[in-house]
């Protein structure tokens, strides 16, 4: 988070959502993040970057999201 402060960016919490079962399956439409029920979709939407560590590629539906939320 010192890295963002003197940078100009911020660091959210983790957002978490339960594996997908398959590589580039459909992301749920809700996600955690600090504990709390979010909306996925909208929450990737306010970031400029989002790094991905899941079990399964995330990639064909990220990108779907990007598309969708320019």
């Amino acid at each position: 988070m010192a890295l963002g402060a003197d940078r100009g960016f911020s660091v959210n919490p983790l957002l978490e959502w339960p594996a997908t079962g398959a590589n580039n399956a459909d992301l749920p439409a809700r996600a955690r993040l600090a504990g709390e029920e979010v909306d996925l979709a909208a929450t990737l939407s306010d970031s400029t970057l989002a790094i991905a560590m899941t079990t399964y590629s995330a990639t064909a539906p990220l990108v779907k999201l990007t598309e969708q939320n320019p």
